[in-house]
């Protein structure tokens, strides 16, 4: 084998590729200098090839190399490489029992453009798809309009048609609702509205219409009393809640509540498989 390369057990890695093997835990809020590294658009196939590599995703946790593609999903965004979409949008449902995917999946997309609108749509679009996968993956178009003002307008219309579906599961449907929000989209109100009416909207995530309404810029406050929003005393709507752990970086606030959601309702049907922590 050359000198040059570092090898995993089945698969081996070139320079400058192989240096994400060896800088470890992504949960560190300082990112590694990826942008010294020396990546170019030439290098985007292998990051690729690391992203989506099995071995590395599922091995052990206590190893740098497990963190090897998450590394390489944030140069992927750094490089704004399209032929990435695909591939890493297959993940939310390769990597279903990591948050992960969530948490930092759309922040590259984000980086990518407007050129990951119409797959994140085709994927969203999707319902044979695993809810919580489309609900991880919905972020995306947010962090689109985020990073590309001029994309907004497509990205919230996007959301709105599928908020506007009636055969959309309330789940998903309410993680839009926390997307539009996100983006003050007061444009999709009567949708969100209609949703609401309609019964399809899990207030335990977004809150009820009154705090969408204040989400949404329509209200300065609520002017009722907020409403029991479980049967659990105490239980706020996700929207209200820290969930993430201070030490992880990336994705966006909605990403992390769906991610909350996720860990909840998946308890009792996880498999007996390795995780990273």
């Amino acid at each position: 084998m050359p000198m040059d390369t570092i090898s995993t057990a089945n698969t081996t890695y070139s320079p400058p590729v192989d240096q994400l093997l060896k800088l470890g835990d992504c949960r560190n809020r300082t990112r590694p200098p990826y942008h010294t590294m020396g990546f170019t658009a030439e290098h985007v196939p292998e990051l690729i090839r690391m992203s989506i590599d099995p071995e590395l995703n599922w091995s052990d946790a206590e190893t740098d190399e497990v963190w090897a593609p998450i590394h390489a999903w944030r140069v992927l965004g750094m490089l704004r490489a399209p032929e990435a979409i695909e591939p890493l949008l297959a993940l939310f449902d390769d990597l279903e029992d990591s948050d992960w995917p969530a948490n930092e999946l759309p922040h590259v997309f984000g980086l990518i453009g407007p050129r990951a609108i119409l797959p994140i749509t085709r994927f969203l679009s999707d319902r044979s798809r695993d809810e919580y996968a489309r609900s991880g993956a919905v972020s995306g178009l947010t962090e689109i309009a985020r990073h590309w003002p001029e994309a907004r307008a497509e990205c919230v219309s996007v959301l709105a048609r599928l908020l506007d579906d009636p055969a959309e599961e309330d789940a998903f449907a309410s993680f839009v609702v926390c997307e539009l929000m996100d983006l003050r989209g007061v444009e999709a109100a009567s949708v969100i509205e209609r949703a609401f009416a309609e019964n399809r909207i899990d207030i335990s995530i977004p809150g009820d219409w009154e705090d969408v309404q204040v989400g949404l810029g329509l209200l300065p406050a609520r002017i009722t009393p907020k409403p029991r929003y479980h049967i659990f005393p105490g239980l706020v709507p996700f929207r209200d809640r820290e969930t993430r752990s201070s030490a992880v970086s990336g994705g966006s606030g909605a990403a992390a509540k769906a991610a909350a959601k996720r860990k909840r309702e998946k308890e009792a049907r996880r498999k007996n498989r390795r995780r990273k922590k």
